[in-house]
């Protein structure tokens, strides 16, 4: 940190050979800290022969550095050279005197001397420290000190020693031995008699008294999914337009090694820090096939066998969902609900699966997703408001005519006074008598048998391998036990696996008894949860919190292992992969501090530890040699 009118001496490396040239190539390597170097200090010819060699750390080869105010930087070289620098990418200069800056700048200089080359340039980047929220590697900045945050003030060579000490720590961890290649525990097909079909599928066993519900995979062994979400970068882009002064340092668009983590989207100008650490780390322009890749390797090592949902890392042999439906419009008004009795919903349906008779030899693909959260809470509210022009409200009244035997009968009920079913139909029908609630639970069990019988319907007509696996239902819609009876029920005679966006601290195996009796012992997959952690510095940090990545990765094994022991749950999928940017997402400014990464690129190895300890042992908890690891926290 430097304060105003703080002198600066940077020194700059030289090279032994012929004459200079004042228009120097982008840097690549690295010269000593600033603030290694004072005034009558230069760097000398003996110190030549002891250069460092060229960079491995391309971009901020002379550090970053945040002032107060103003910063007077003094540049300094050998005697009688000739300092040449560049200011946020301006025509080469002459150094005569000290450059005051403010603000936020990048300077490059270089050193030239008759009778040898230039030097290498040397880059500085410097940002005034007053109402910076983000450093620069896209860390927050404030009194935050967990594990892997890269240090103020840390040097390219000190950061590249922990990289390499973080990629070294990761070496430790292979899927276990007694896996087969699709995460399945090998020589299981015989021990239960499985079948093997080729296709992800379910089958049933009655073990003291209870349906035992298991996954098997293609070649007939016992395969309980565990995923991570998001195995793509999307949620670290964040939009930087109108805010750039928040942060310390953002990269030039037009440098081709840091290019690709700017991304123009619907809400603005997009920037992943996550990218240009990449980048850093990896010496070279982000590669994203390579970095998905590094993904998939990374996560199977811990125990990891699936790519949970919005992940983008297919054909890498990892068991994978898709979503056929989910923008197929047709919706009941302005709403999010499929019009699942408009006739154009069929014919939608029809369109939107006709392509997956592409996907049903693919043995990788676990099954088909129809959506994700819909607040099911707030369909009565939707549906009682509709007019004539609305299918779904049509097909209520019908229903309504069909039960009573006149519109006196039905206001009765109801204790409304509509004077003929037209005005019913064209009016907000809100009702709080127990008829009319009764009414509308038998309406929401029609319309949900409608649903998911015809997106069933549809998608198994050109696709018959693979399983149906519901739409990711959100935490509220079991809290309204008329709801859950109309919905599991509906779920239990269509689907062949329900997936549920399930956050809680402790998976609550009493509710989850009560669903699953509800759906007809129908299998649950856990299509998201996670804890969140508030050490990082990132504001919203999670939708269920722990106290630190301790307490994280116990509760992480309470969870899983808990859902894995109960024989109600065939996988669980964690969000996410990677921590959001902390200045939110791009779209929605979510902005989790969730991921086994953070943005640096660096593994939260206590939170990893444990989630290694839970994964490779998953299935003696399934088959009770162990029993599941218990934690609550305080």
């Amino acid at each position: 940190m430097f304060y105003k009118k703080c002198a600066l001496f940077l020194a700059l490396l030289f090279l032994l050979a012929a004459c200079g040239n004042a228009d120097r190539p982008a840097d690549t390597a690295p010269s000593p800290s600033v603030d290694e170097i004072t005034a009558g200090d230069p760097a000398g010819v003996d110190e030549l022969t002891q250069c460092l060699p060229v960079s491995a750390f391309p971009g901020i080869s002379g550090g970053s550095h945040r002032f107060s105010e103003s910063v007077e930087v003094a540049l300094q070289a050998e005697s009688g050279s000739v300092i040449t620098y560049t200011l946020d990418g301006s025509e080469p200069r002459t150094y005569s005197q000290p450059i005051t800056l403010t603000g936020r700048h990048t300077l490059k200089a270089w050193a030239g001397k008759d009778g040898m080359l230039d030097s290498e340039a040397a880059t500085f980047y410097f940002a005034n420290g007053d109402g910076l929220q983000i450093d620069f590697f896209g860390q927050t900045i404030g009194d935050y000190s967990y594990d892997v945050k890269i240090p103020d003030g840390a040097t390219p060579e000190e950061v590249a020693a922990l990289w390499a000490d973080d990629e070294e720590w990761l070496k430790q961890f292979s899927k276990p031995a007694s896996w087969d290649d699709w995460g399945g525990l090998d020589g299981s097909k015989d021990t239960y008699g499985f079948e093997a079909t080729g296709f992800f599928h379910i089958e049933q066993r009655e073990e003291n008294g209870k349906i035992r519900s298991y996954m098997v995979n293609p070649i007939g062994n016992l395969y309980f999914n565990i995923s991570a979400c998001v195995h793509d970068d999307g949620d670290t882009h964040t939009i930087v337009d109108g805010r750039e002064d928040i942060y310390e340092w953002l990269a030039d668009p037009s440098d081709s090694m840091f290019s690709r983590a700017y991304w123009d989207t619907w809400w603005g100008t997009s920037y992943s820090h996550y990218i240009v650490n990449w980048a850093r780390k990896n010496g070279k322009p982000y590669d994203k096939p390579e970095f998905l890749d590094q993904s998939v390797v990374r996560m199977r090592s811990l125990g990891f066998n699936g790519l949970g949902g919005w992940s983008a890392a297919y054909d890498r042999h990892m068991a994978y969902y898709y979503w056929p439906i989910q923008d197929i419009g047709v919706k009941i008004g302005d709403s999010n609900y499929f019009d699942v009795f408009d006739p154009d919903f069929e014919r939608a349906l029809d369109e939107h699966c006709a392509h997956l008779a592409g996907y049903k030899d693919d043995p990788t693909l676990m099954g088909y997703l129809m959506g994700n959260e819909r607040d099911y809470l707030s369909f009565r509210g939707v549906i009682f408001s509709q007019d004539e022009s609305s299918p779904a409200k049509r097909r209520l009244v019908d229903m309504l005519r069909a039960k009573y035997a006149s519109i006196d009968e039905f206001n009765a009920a109801w204790d409304v006074s509509h004077d003929s079913w037209d005005t019913v139909l064209n009016t907000d029908i809100s009702t709080i008598t127990v008829e009319g609630i009764n009414d509308y639970y038998e309406y929401l069990t029609l319309y949900f048998d409608t649903y998911f019988g015809l997106v069933t319907q549809y998608i198994r007509k050109y696709d018959p391998n693979h399983m149906v696996m519901g739409e990711r239902i959100v935490n509220g819609d079991t809290h309204n036990p008329n709801v859950s009876a109309a919905l599991y029920g509906a779920m239990g005679r269509h689907l062949d696996v329900i997936s549920l966006n399930y956050y809680r601290d402790d998976p609550r195996l009493d509710l989850l008894e009560s669903l699953y009796e509800i759906a007809g012992h129908t299998p649950f997959v856990s299509t998201e949860f996670h804890f969140g952690d508030a050490s990082g510095g990132l504001s919203r940090t999670g939708i269920v919190m722990s106290e630190n990545e301790e307490e994280k990765g116990k509760m992480y094994r309470n969870y899983v292992e808990k859902l894995a022991a109960s024989g109600m749950f065939v996988g669980v999928d964690w969000f996410q992969y990677l921590d959001q940017s902390p200045t939110g997402r791009y779209f929605d400014g979510e902005d989790g501090a969730l991921g086994f990464f953070n943005v640096a690129d660096r593994p939260y190895r206590t939170v990893i530890s444990h989630a290694v300890e839970t994964n490779y042992t998953i299935y003696d908890v399934i088959q009770g040699k162990r029993p599941p690891f218990e934690f609550q926290p305080e």
